[in-house]
């Protein structure tokens, strides 16, 4: 078998076999009375939902490793990414959290939700960019430790606020309604907006290194954003907003729209911003 049937094969499974499972395993949790619908952190037993997402979640690293591992970075991250759509789409809305709970206290749950799935994502980003093919260290003496950091940690920095800006953007374009598809939707949009803008941090470097984590870190802290932005801006008027549709459009997106999103938005994002810039490069020669 060919490496590049192999690769049609991996991701239709992916599609259509792995998805589904990493979906069932993460979408049996309810809210309070039963009904379908929750998040891991807003659902009747919390501790039973976190661990059938986790399990989820391992299922979706598990796939964009072995794709990496195979086909490089970019085939590894969308793999993970045709999985977690699986894995969002079996969670409820931010919207109907709240109209449920009558009461603003799932926006702290759904705060922390936001900060353990977005380190989860980090994880399964940095394993796949570890095992990708090609992908490898640059060599350097110890008394160029201090500055690689340096550069690194404002590479990481500068990425990950162009990143929060584009998936901001993303969301208030795209997510005009909280039904689940256009809720996904907007946060691949705003993903697409974050890997575009966090390539022209270094223009020359792929999924790979300090930019690309810094991308991911910028969508994951818009997850976690949005509950505070919610809070804030609404306070006591965040239910009475949920019932009326009005949420601020970035806090109607879950954490794991956002991780669904961010492995599916960012490496097309950067493929067309390189594409871009590899347009420009004759032109400017």
């Amino acid at each position: 078998m060919s490496r590049a049937t192999f690769r049609h094969i991996l991701t239709a499974l992916a599609v259509l076999a792995i998805g589904p499972i990493a979906g069932a395993i993460a979408g049996d949790t309810r809210l309070p009375g039963g009904v379908r619908g929750a998040t891991p952190m807003t659902g009747e037993f919390p501790l039973r939902s976190a661990l059938l997402m986790l399990i989820a979640l391992a299922i979706v690293g598990a796939t964009g490793t072995l794709a990496a591992r195979l086909y490089g970075a970019r085939q590894g991250l969308l793999s993970a990414g045709l999985v977690a759509v699986w894995v969002a789409s079996r969670q409820g809305t931010v919207e109907r959290t709240l109209t449920s709970a009558r009461s603003a206290g799932p926006l702290t749950l759904l705060m922390i939700e936001g900060i353990l799935i977005g380190a989860i994502a980090l994880m399964i980003v940095w394993i796949i960019l570890r095992v990708s093919r090609g992908s490898h260290g640059s060599p350097g003496g110890p008394g160029t430790e201090r500055a690689s950091f340096v550069i690194g940690a404002s590479t990481f920095g500068f990425a990950a606020s162009l990143a929060a800006v584009g998936a901001v953007c993303g969301a208030y374009l795209i997510g005009v309604e909280a039904m689940k598809g256009q809720v996904l939707f907007a946060a691949f949009a705003g993903s697409v907006l974050a890997g575009a803008a966090s390539r022209f941090v270094r223009h020359d470097v792929g999924l790979s290194g300090p930019a690309a984590l810094g991308t991911f870190a910028g969508v994951a802290f818009v997850g976690v954003l949005g509950p505070v932005w919610a809070s804030v801006c609404l306070g006591d008027g965040v239910v009475a907003a949920a019932f009326a549709g009005s949420l601020p459009r970035v806090s109607g997106i879950g954490p794991s729209d956002w991780l669904a999103g961010a492995l599916l938005g960012v490496p097309v994002g950067d493929a067309w911003a390189s594409a871009m810039f590899q347009s420009a490069a004759p032109e400017a020669a």
